[in-house]
């Protein structure tokens, strides 16, 4: 039996012999033609059906030879495999074994197939971080970590919190607004978060759902929330600064406005309804690339949200994090350990009620800051006792339009183009913009 502290180039061999001889028995090598058919030549099906495939029997095969039983030896093993004198042999034991033609091609090729599967799997899939990363139905402890809801109440009762609080952004609002100042109710609040230079997308929402008085008899209004550019003398903001003072209806506060920031724009929008316009009875909040009917998102919340229920309403994901080393959105073991995100609502467009904003913004001091905003927002609610609420009305994706398709539509994703927008909206709105 092979030694895991001590392996040598000839029980690697064996050891990968034997995965081969078990991918070739009849009960595996008909699964496998399946997956690889199903998978055709596209890499990410193949991560997906045949990799997990070959590491499963790769784990059976490595029990045999004095590595644990747990989902660490596979580690352990692809550790081994990579380690120096180990991997450069295998590679010259491959390279004679062709070259003698001495391996049968089909032999050759699943070889491959499994040193590319240790190699994927080690370096590019982040393996130690998925296997290695905790619970998050037993252990899931994001900090601060203790009951927030206690001292929620606190904070909205008006009292001294009996915690520090641990998560306050240091930016200032550049500008404000007094459109709720005058008012002791509304129906909805519309934020929206906007990029810097998107003047156009502002210019579409101005003309279709952020118009206010779209809806008879509700009162309704809208915000923008910008960032700022490294440098406050650009052309790009002189041109904010004109928008504004033609519109006033833009909050610009004092962060890089970068996509990393997305956090910070959202938590700072939650502080400024919480300290300027908490007489909403619902906050809409969206990106500045979505469809909104915000007729039928009325009719929703009103049939969703009886009584004083915590309503956290939009297209909800339940996924796992990204481990991927080439990702954009890897997140490291460090940052967040645990196995599983908390069910979130995507970030595009989501409604909360007066309550439930509360208690998001008061609990979001007592929680540790997270760059991803949809995220931070699920792991804000479960701390908070906010559960999310999956709405099939609101569309991740940009729904393929047609006039009945989008009858009961509440928000869809895609619509960056200013004319499309008014054209899709003033189809299904007709006689709005009359108004």
């Amino acid at each position: 039996m092979a030694s895991p502290q001590n392996v040598t180039v000839e029980q690697m061999r064996n050891i990968l012999s034997e995965v081969i001889n078990t991918l070739e028995s009849p009960d595996y090598a008909s699964k496998l033609d399946e997956a690889k058919e199903a998978a055709g030549n596209e890499m990410l099906k193949m991560m997906q059906l045949v990799f997990p495939m070959v590491v499963q029997i790769e784990m059976e095969t490595i029990k045999r030879h004095g590595f644990t039983s747990s989902r660490e030896g596979i580690v352990q093993f692809t550790q081994l495999f990579h380690s120096g004198h180990v991997f450069v042999g295998w590679l010259v034991f491959l390279y004679h074994r062709i070259k003698t033609t001495k391996m049968r091609r089909k032999r050759v090729y699943q070889l491959c197939v499994c040193s590319c599967v240790l190699t994927y799997i080690y370096y590019f899939f982040g393996v130690s971080d998925y296997l290695f990363s905790k619970s998050f139905e037993n252990n899931f402890d994001y900090p601060l970590n203790i009951d927030i809801k206690p001292i929620v109440k606190e904070v909205l009762g008006g009292q001294k919190a009996s915690v520090t609080p641990i998560n306050y952004y240091p930016y200032r609002f550049l500008t404000n607004s007094g459109k709720c100042s005058t008012l002791d109710r509304l129906d909805l609040f519309i934020v929206v978060k906007s990029a810097m230079n998107h003047f156009e997308q502002r210019s579409a929402i101005r003309q279709t759902f952020g118009k206010e008085g779209i809806v008879p008899g509700k009162m309704i209004k809208t915000l923008f929330f910008l960032g700022v550019g490294t440098s406050l003398q650009t052309d790009t903001q002189h041109k904010i600064e004109k928008e504004m003072a033609t519109y006033k209806d833009i909050i610009q506060i004092d962060f890089l406005d970068t996509y990393f920031n997305n956090t910070i724009k959202t938590m700072m929008s939650l502080r400024w309804l919480y300290e300027h316009c908490s007489t909403s009875d619902y906050y809409l909040f969206t990106d500045d690339d979505m469809y909104i009917s915000v007729k039928n998102l009325l009719d929703y919340v009103h049939s969703a949200s009886e009584g004083d229920r915590q309503l956290y309403v939009g297209y909800v994901f339940k996924s796992i994090p990204q481990r991927f080393r080439s990702s954009k959105w890897r997140v490291s073991l460090e940052e967040y350990p645990w196995d599983s995100w908390p069910p979130y609502v995507t970030a595009g467009a989501f409604v909360l009620t007066n309550k439930s904003m509360r208690f998001m913004y008061a609990g979001s001091l007592f929680v540790k800051h997270f760059r991803f905003d949809d995220i931070y927002l699920g792991i804000v609610a479960k701390k908070v006792g906010i559960e999310p609420v999956h709405c099939p009305k609101f569309h991740f994706y940009k729904k393929k339009y047609s006039r009945e398709g989008y009858r009961n539509v509440i928000a869809s994703h895609g619509y960056g183009n200013k004319e499309e927008l008014i054209k899709v909206w003033t189809e299904q709105n007709e006689g709005a913009l009359a108004i």
